[in-house]
């Protein structure tokens, strides 16, 4: 066979699967399809809407708070619920010891394993110490200054007149709860005590100030006597409270603070 014969053959090869590919084509077979089902409403099973993102700050509660700074110490002032007759009608709760909850509702309460209770101060015969003698010395000295007049010795006879201006003195204050207070540095012999802040408390009212007409050395004196907060577990200070109310029966004897005079 020729060259010639031989490409018409594969020619007529080649046309005739060409022929037989385009038929299948051209079949009726679909592939595709635009048909859409009328939609239906379903419903969600336990499925929660409405997520929202928002934050939590200290603007949400706006409250006030009032400390006081008592040599050194931050302090809050609460009212003493179960007040007896040889306390003051506060307790003091210190910060540090403390935890501030803030309910959502509004409500904000300052809560602490111990309060700190003004308790009298009593000496060894058990009755009430009504007098403090003032430091002259150390960080916190006290004493009047009095005014020294010259007295000639050839003018034998005069007349001195006084006032309040000749003994000058400054003794610091602070009001809780309505009245007015002395606090005062306990002496450093017993500022060791744990069991006790390191301060006296003595009502304004009903003290006497003393004041030595030849040092200026001053005292206070008050015949309800002055007050040392004492450290009581709060569950205690709330036990005390409802045996006074007639709420509880006594569960242990708490004890009676050891006199600090």
């Amino acid at each position: 066979m020729n060259r010639k014969v031989m490409a018409i053959g594969l020619a007529s090869l080649i046309a005739g699967c060409t022929s037989t590919k385009k038929s299948s084509e051209s079949s009726n077979v679909v592939f595709d399809t635009a048909h859409q089902r009328t939609p239906t409403d379903a419903e969600v099973i336990r499925h929660v809407y409405g997520h929202e993102l928002r934050q939590a700050n200290e603007k949400d509660i706006q409250y006030n708070l009032e400390e006081i700074a008592l040599y050194g110490e931050r302090m809050y002032a609460e009212n003493n619920i179960g007040q007896t007759d040889n306390q003051l009608d506060f307790v003091l709760v210190r910060p540090k010891e403390s935890e501030r909850h803030i309910n959502a509702n509004g409500l904000v309460e300052i809560v602490s394993d111990f309060v700190y209770i003004p308790t009298q101060e009593i000496n060894d015969h058990n009755q009430n110490v009504t007098r403090i003698n003032l430091s002259t010395e150390g960080p916190y000295a006290i004493r009047a200054n009095l005014t020294q007049f010259d007295l000639p010795r050839n003018k034998p006879i005069g007349v001195i007149k006084e006032s309040n201006e000749d003994a000058k003195f400054n003794i610091r204050t602070v009001i809780i709860k309505d009245k007015e207070y002395y606090v005062l540095a306990v002496e450093s012999a017993k500022t060791a005590d744990p069991e006790a802040l390191p301060f006296y408390i003595m009502p304004h009212e009903g003290t006497t100030q003393i004041i030595n007409e030849e040092t200026g050395k001053m005292s206070l004196k008050n015949v309800n006597g002055f007050f040392r907060p004492r450290k009581t577990k709060i569950t205690d200070y709330q036990e005390a409270m409802l045996i006074r109310e007639g709420l509880a029966e006594p569960t242990h004897n708490p004890g009676q603070a050891e006199s600090t005079d």
